[in-house]
């Protein structure tokens, strides 16, 4: 065990991972309304956002059962300097920065066909989802964090899959 010993002007150290600042955000996600939130601290590596479904529930009309449904979401960092980096169901998975997560730990996608921005399933209790997405070393600060929907939002009443986005973690 290597111990460093640090004064007031110490830089940031990466491998110092287990830091961590959850702030609420606690707004809904609409596909006409993305949520956007503003980074400034340039000492992170970085970012985490969680989303909630209520549930995920499509009720069969002809069987009455329920058959799960699919929201496609995007998540876009732009940095001050205008440098836009966008992640959703088509983000190449060879250079991809991002590592969903999950309630029980940390679980590594292999994203070949099915992209982690493609969330499907069925679920009549609330679901969560996190995405890891680092930020590179550069990065020009303040940054802005955008969540939204790509899925139209559903009018059916069989249909039940709004989400929010519950927390950003830097």
């Amino acid at each position: 065990m290597n111990l460093v010993f640090g004064t007031f002007k110490s830089d940031f150290y990466k491998a110092i991972s287990a830091i961590e600042n959850e702030e609420p955000v606690g707004a809904k996600v609409t596909n006409a309304s993305p949520v956007t939130r503003t980074i400034t601290d340039s000492n992170i590596d970085a970012v985490r956002v969680t989303i909630r479904f209520d549930a995920l529930i499509n009720i069969d009309e002809k069987d009455g059962k329920n058959k799960g449904t699919s929201v496609d979401i995007f998540i876009k960092i732009t940095e001050s300097d205008g440098t836009v980096s966008l992640f959703d169901k088509n983000t190449n998975s060879g250079s991809t920065p991002i590592t969903p997560t999950g309630l029980f730990g940390l679980v590594f996608f292999v994203l070949g066909n099915r992209s982690p921005f493609r969330i499907s399933g069925k679920s009549r209790n609330s679901y969560s989802r996190d995405f890891l997405l680092e930020i590179k070393d550069n990065a020009s600060f303040p940054i802005q964090v955008k969540v939204g929907r790509i899925t139209a939002d559903s009018t059916s009443e069989r249909v039940t899959d709004k989400f929010s986005w519950t927390s950003l973690t830097t």
